[in-house]
């Protein structure tokens, strides 16, 4: 199941506690005509508090969740979300959480995307 902030955590817990989750993070460096990331998504700042309070929860946390937005974009933005979601794997592990195993990007690479070098 997928969640973007602690709030969601709690819910989930208190009807289904024992879901396995994925942390859908925020991509906000994209040129998409519709970025995702302005609605959906758990900010960098938060993803600290976020996994503390799964683990308060003894929530599973399976993985993570990005989609940097419709309608083309950068592959720079890719680029940017792949590091974030190993960021937050990373995070995990220090906090001795059970290895991630799942990563979700979303609706894929575009075919309308200008930037090919990176």
């Amino acid at each position: 199941m997928t969640f973007d902030s602690e709030e969601e955590a709690i819910n989930i817990s208190k009807i289904f506690p024992d879901a396995e989750l994925i942390l859908r993070i925020a991509v906000v460096e994209t040129e998409a005509p519709c970025p995702m990331g302005l609605k959906f998504g758990a900010p960098k700042q938060l993803w600290d508090t976020i996994l503390d309070v799964c683990i308060k929860l003894k929530m599973i946390v399976r993985g993570v969740s990005f989609h940097v937005g419709s309608g083309g974009c950068s592959f720079l933005a890719y680029k940017s979300a792949l590091i974030d979601s190993q960021a937050v794997f990373e995070l995990a592990l220090s906090k001795k959480m059970a290895r991630m195993d799942y990563l979700d990007i979303g609706g894929g690479f575009s075919t309308n995307s200008t930037n090919y070098s990176n």
